[in-house]
């Protein structure tokens, strides 16, 4: 997979100033603040449907790979244990997560882990996704996410968008992923959201050229205010439909899931692929 892709050029990137004041992950607005948003609508099969994308940055094209990056470092505070290994439906929890990016349509799948790293690695089941152990997993989620940018730009031309999942959102499905991938690869961006029932919300895919901004983050913050700050970058596709990011943040939460559930249907069988661990 390189499909030309519309990149983001320097013009379109605020002053580090600006985009240092990022926060959560989960960039919540309501419909009446979406406005400038473009929403699609994604079929079972990924395809859009609605007006085309808004993007109108030039640039030059990019080619690489898509790569999902799923977020799975956190200490579980709220739930008491380790969540990534949390029964559902007879699998740890990350490992649903993993089995939905291996079924969907990307090219390369890491997952960053960092408290119970040495658990998760021996008890889940990877389907092929590149366990990348992070040193700065207990500054938070935006830590986690700065340091994989990093390394993922660190290879120039290797990554020409990057999806960022959530490994404690088990009800996220390929299809939402594909919906994605498909206004992405169409022209969309450079962020591509799921929406559910208008709210934005998980996954979201960000152009290469959003990598080393992902890079400046640190702390528990992810692109809520980089987001809020650039509406016009973010193209919404409404995937309510297709599946929920149910946030697995507790006992009560897992129930709701595991009620949820649906199977995945894996495509392929990946051979197991070695942990890459931070420098020390």
């Amino acid at each position: 997979m390189s499909p030309h892709r519309r990149s983001l050029t320097s013009a379109d990137v605020t002053s580090a100033e600006r985009l240092d004041r990022l926060e959560s992950d989960t960039f919540l607005l309501p419909c009446a603040d979406a406005r400038s948003y473009h929403c699609a609508v994604a079929d079972e099969g990924g395809k859009q449907h609605g007006e085309p994308g808004v993007n109108e940055r030039g640039g030059t094209g990019a080619s690489g790979e898509l790569v999902a990056l799923v977020l799975a470092a956190g200490r579980s505070s709220r739930m008491g244990r380790p969540k990534q290994l949390a029964g559902l439906c007879g699998r740890p929890l990350l490992e649903h997560v993993l089995a939905t990016m291996a079924a969907a349509g990307v090219d390369r799948v890491v997952v960053a882990l960092g408290a119970a790293a040495d658990q998760v690695l021996a008890a889940v089941p990877m389907h092929g996704a590149e366990p990348l152990v992070t040193t700065r997993w207990p500054e938070g989620m935006g830590a986690v996410l700065a340091e994989a940018s990093t390394r993922l730009a660190a290879v120039p031309g290797a990554c020409a968008g990057l999806l960022v999942a959530l490994g404690d959102q088990p009800l996220v499905t390929p299809a939402v992923v594909d919906g994605l991938a498909e206004a992405w690869r169409a022209g969309a961006g450079p962020v591509v959201s799921a929406a559910y029932g208008g709210r934005p919300g998980n996954p979201k895919l960000f152009d290469a050229a959003l990598l080393g901004e992902l890079g400046r983050l640190g702390g528990d913050t992810g692109a809520r205010e980089l987001l809020a700050a650039h509406p016009e970058w973010v193209h919404l596709v409404e995937s309510g439909h297709l599946g929920s990011d149910l946030d697995v943040d507790d006992e009560t939460a897992l129930a709701r899931a595991a009620a949820a559930h649906q199977p995945v249907k894996p495509r392929a069988n990946p051979e197991p692929t070695p942990s890459v661990r931070s420098p020390q």
